[in-house]
């Protein structure tokens, strides 16, 4: 039971960060980690978009645009959509204890740099591969032909390994 069953959208003074997203997704994995990590409270809405949550009036009132995930910070009155760079510049910036515990300032350029690396390089490409991958096995499209898929794996190591070091 997702959060359009379970759990309206919250109302002002609220107070908590609240996420709303699937596990499936990697932008709510790396969300939920990051406030984790940092101890932010936080409450976790799941929105099973393999069961179409996310199409539901309960959750388009909430994102109207029905993308997973969106973040809900009552305490400063903020609806936060957007993709990855956009989440983790919201946490970053207004989370204290994210912003003590893993966006220092004088390390901001530093990990701006790697985040902006890993969203137009290694996202993109392994986005690429998984989908290959796991679209057959989900939602039964057709398999890659293997040429493919390793032309493509090929190509992401040849792009990521010489940035690594």
């Amino acid at each position: 039971m997702g959060c359009c069953a379970s759990a309206p959208p919250p109302s002002p003074g609220f107070g908590q960060l609240t996420i709303w997203g699937d596990y499936f997704n990697s932008d709510t994995r790396t969300i939920e980690n990051m406030v984790s990590i940092c101890g932010v409270p936080n409450k976790m809405n799941i929105i099973d978009t393999l069961n179409s949550e996310n199409k539901q009036e309960g959750y388009l009132k909430v994102n109207p645009t029905g993308t997973v995930p969106t973040i809900t910070d009552i305490k400063g009155n903020q609806y936060v959509l957007g993709g990855f760079s956009i989440y983790i510049n919201y946490l970053c910036n207004h989370q204290q204890r994210i912003k003590e515990n893993i966006y220092p300032e004088e390390y901001k350029k530093e990990i701006d740099n790697r985040i902006l690396w890993f969203q137009s390089l290694v996202r993109v490409n392994t986005g690429r591969i998984i989908k290959m991958i796991i679209s057959p096995k989900v939602f039964g499209d057709q398999s890659p032909k293997p040429d493919d898929l390793e032309k493509d794996i090929n190509e992401l190591m040849t792009r990521i390994l010489p940035k690594i070091d």
